[in-house]
């Protein structure tokens, strides 16, 4: 037959139906199931890291994770920034490259550091001077330094000779 009317029928929530069918007066009725939708499970498949900004450092040095970004990337194609994540792998006590591993749930992922030796710290070890050209004064003369060369040397075998505002000179004394 045609012409019935169907009625009862929600799907917008879970659980048994009654429907109703109307037809002339009279009635007949069925029941129908409403089940979630079963969504996807969705799973982590890996990450990725990018950063960190510092990337080489001295013997000694903390590792710094300034600008390091841990991506997650999901089973449907979702990706997410996490930061509950672990970091292993640093060892500033020695110089080399070093891989730093981070781990997120079950996942890795790694990126490199570079450890270098300190910089020798450099010190003035000693001056020589050579000249002036003028070196016998009479009373009351002033002091003149042409001629004078005033050479620094440093820890590191390195010289430089330096300019008349980088030393002083003292002592001269021409009143006797």
């Amino acid at each position: 037959v045609t012409g019935y009317e169907v009625s009862g029928f929600d799907s917008s929530t879970a659980g048994e139906k009654t429907i109703t069918v109307t037809y002339q007066g009279k009635t007949a009725a069925f029941k129908v199931t409403v089940k979630e939708t079963e969504k996807p499970v969705v799973t982590l498949e890996s990450i990725t890291v990018s950063g960190p900004t510092k990337t080489e450092y001295e013997i000694g040095d903390e590792l710094d994770l300034t600008g390091l970004v841990v991506t997650a990337h999901y089973s449907d194609g979702s990706e997410a920034a996490v930061e509950d994540y672990e970091v292993s792998g640093f060892d500033s006590s020695t110089a080399g490259e070093k891989t730093i591993t981070v781990t997120y749930q079950d996942k890795t992922a790694a990126f490199t550091v570079n450890v270098k030796e300190a910089a020798p710290v450099v010190t003035l070890e000693s001056i020589t001077v050579t000249g002036p050209n003028k070196t016998e004064y009479e009373i009351g003369e002033k002091l003149d330094l042409t001629g004078l060369v005033v050479t620094a040397h440093y820890s590191d075998g390195n010289e430089k000779v330096l300019s008349a505002g980088d030393y002083e000179v003292s002592g001269f004394d021409s009143s006797t």
